[in-house]
């Protein structure tokens, strides 16, 4: 589980490994070793499953998606790219904060799939946060933040 939930793998990606999966599990022996590995391998597919559906609707991709979901309430949007490390420790700290999820709503967009609204919206580095509130940007940053930092921001913005 842990392996797909620090990705970030795309509907596409996630597919074609679940495909690759399915041939390891046909082509396995009928021994303890193999039936052993077949258990492992679905247990892993269905993890994998429940991992990338829960956050599935945290990305945006579109610019109207975007004016859709800041236009109200506490947002906080991250612009990342799948290859950077500073990215994915920010995403991870993001995903450990203790916060009303119905209260700040947190959205990624990726900069190699949406070079559109990144040009629009952020800074040309990555990663960048942008705090919103009600359809207004309150601040940005650039780089990436512990837990402790965002929740501090997040009082500070929101409350």
């Amino acid at each position: 589980m842990i392996l797909f939930y620090t990705l970030n793998l795309k509907s596409k990606e996630f597919f074609n490994i679940i495909c690759y999966l399915s041939i390891i599990i046909a082509n396995l022996k009928e021994t303890t070793l193999g039936n052993r590995m077949k258990k492992f391998i679905m247990m892993m597919s269905t993890a994998a499953i429940l991992a990338t559906s829960s956050f599935a609707d945290n990305y945006i991709n579109s610019i109207a998606e975007y004016e859709r979901v800041t236009k109200q309430g506490n947002v906080i949007i991250d612009f990342y790219a799948p290859w950077c490390l500073p990215c994915k420790e920010l995403g991870y700290n993001l995903k450990k904060l203790k916060v009303n999820k119905e209260f700040v709503k947190i959205y990624k967009i990726n900069v190699d799939e949406n070079p559109d609204l990144q040009a629009l919206y952020a800074k040309p580095m990555i990663p960048t946060l942008i705090y919103m509130k009600d359809g207004k940007v309150i601040d940005g940053h650039i780089g990436s933040k512990t837990t402790a930092q965002l929740e501090n921001d997040i009082a500070n913005y929101f409350y």
